[in-house]
């Protein structure tokens, strides 16, 4: 081999190697960068409900602040909450944010009807 093919050959294992190391980093932080995530388990949205106390359950990544109508809530380890929220007759609106240490924040709107 000569001095420009092996030159190419460490080129080439160098790009590879460094997109490797590249491909796990991104794979290790994604999470991170994607900001929280906010999971609902029930209710579901639109859903109506015969009772006036409504049970809302879920699971949150990510978040280091979370509200549920501008209330604090807290989470488990694994990131599952529960929380009881009273309902107006009619149509209720209630609004879930989880923030973030970076300031990155995501909100999911839950719609029930109470009857």
């Amino acid at each position: 081999m000569n001095t420009k093919a092996k030159t190419y050959a460490r080129l080439i294992l160098f790009l590879i190697a460094a997109l490797i190391v590249l491909g796990y980093a991104y794979g290790r932080t994604e999470n991170l960068l994607r900001g929280p995530d906010i999971s609902l388990v029930e209710p579901a949205n639109g859903e109506t409900v015969a009772e006036p106390l409504a049970e809302i359950t879920g699971i949150i990544r990510n978040a280091s602040f979370i509200t549920l109508n501008g209330r604090q809530i807290y989470t488990d380890e694994s990131g599952f909450f529960k929380e009881f929220v009273l309902l107006s007759y009619g149509y209720n609106v209630l609004l879930l944010e989880a923030r973030d240490k970076f300031g990155r924040s995501t909100k999911k709107t839950i719609e029930l009807v109470y009857k």
